[in-house]
């Protein structure tokens, strides 16, 4: 069956990427489909297209996660009335902004004022759609964009504000435990005393329950994740029909991961000017687009054991679906 939107309905664009790093990015797709196992870096997911399809994919019955950490965040947010000023938020993996205008909006127009906002992305259209949606919002914010791949580079430390990162979106289970544990080290050096890290975590649950939130029944999820091939023929200069691949999503119990593939219809022979061979793809062979693991509060402390981040409060919904962490240097 194919997938129930078209990319131009929600305005596909090409990738607009800052000069100086287009190269390692499309290095990074070849290695992906040149490997014994196929795959492309979850991070080119999220092109302007795939967050504006994510949205409407937040917005299906079956998608829980961004539904309760929205919830969560409400919830927090109202403690940061009258509190939160003169402070740096880094927005690590910011999307369209929508988690962060949440807590702001619990704010005060002067508490606004007084905030370094840093959204961060690896393409400057994410950084554009947050910064279109947050200045319309939030007038007196201070937008300062910080153009990284959050796992390669973070800001550096800033020795005069306090800084608070955000996480949200169960981001952190897109890496392999040992890339999450280097993460939370690398981000604890990245800050003084008393500044904190907010993440939103998804729970081990019921396997149904998560196998439905990344196998929607209007389909968005599979346009989602094809949408991904849009990107990568931007990339190559590559004409790879999207729909020569289906949408594959199943939990690894063993693992405790949600496993996000494209797998193909037919063989495919890729050709592109920026690498010398062709890059055979076999029929019903799967190229991994994304994991997405999920955690016990024991795998939450585990995470942070290298790090010299602490607990202070962990906030759950009533069914302990979804968890918002807080963790202060």
């Amino acid at each position: 069956m194919e997938s129930h939107i078209n990319p131009t309905q929600v305005g596909y664009q090409q990738p607009l990427i800052k000069e100086g790093n287009i190269f390692e990015l499309r290095k990074e797709i070849i290695n992906g489909l040149s490997s014994s196992r196929k795959y492309i870096p979850h991070k080119f997911l999220y092109d302007n297209t795939g967050i504006k399809i994510f949205k409407l994919i937040s917005q299906t019955p079956e998608y829980y996660l961004d539904r309760i950490e929205k919830q969560l965040l409400k919830k927090l947010s109202k403690s940061y009335y009258g509190k939160l000023r003169n402070v740096e938020i880094v927005d690590l993996e910011s999307g369209d902004g929508g988690k962060a205008s949440i807590i702001f909006n619990f704010l005060s127009k002067y508490q606004i004022g007084t905030i370094q906002y840093v959204p961060t992305a690896f393409n400057k259209e994410s950084i554009d759609l947050v910064e279109f949606n947050l200045r319309y919002e939030f007038p007196n914010l201070n937008i300062q964009p910080f153009f990284a791949d959050y796992t390669q580079s973070l800001p550096p430390l800033n020795e005069n504000q306090k800084r608070i990162y955000f996480l949200f979106g169960n981001r952190i289970g897109n890496l392999e435990p040992f890339q999450a544990q280097a993460i939370f080290y690398r981000i604890g050096q990245s800050m003084k005393k008393n500044d904190e890290l907010l993440i939103g975590v998804d729970m081990v649950k019921d396997s149904n329950i998560m196998v439905k939130a990344y196998n929607d029944s209007q389909m968005f999820t599979e346009s989602f994740n094809r949408n991904i091939i849009r990107v990568v023929n931007s990339f190559l200069k590559t004409d790879i029909p999207t729909t020569y691949f289906e949408h594959n999503a199943f939990y690894n119990d063993e693992k405790r991961r949600i496993e996000m593939n494209l797998k193909a219809r037919h063989q495919i022979d890729v050709r592109s000017p920026f690498h010398p061979g062709v890059i055979s793809i076999n029929r019903e062979e799967l190229i991994h687009t994304e994991n997405s693991y999920k955690f016990t509060e024991n795998d939450i402390y585990e995470l942070i054991l290298q790090s010299d981040l602490s607990i202070m409060q962990i906030i759950y919904d009533p069914q302990n679906w979804y968890a918002l962490v807080r963790l202060l240097k």
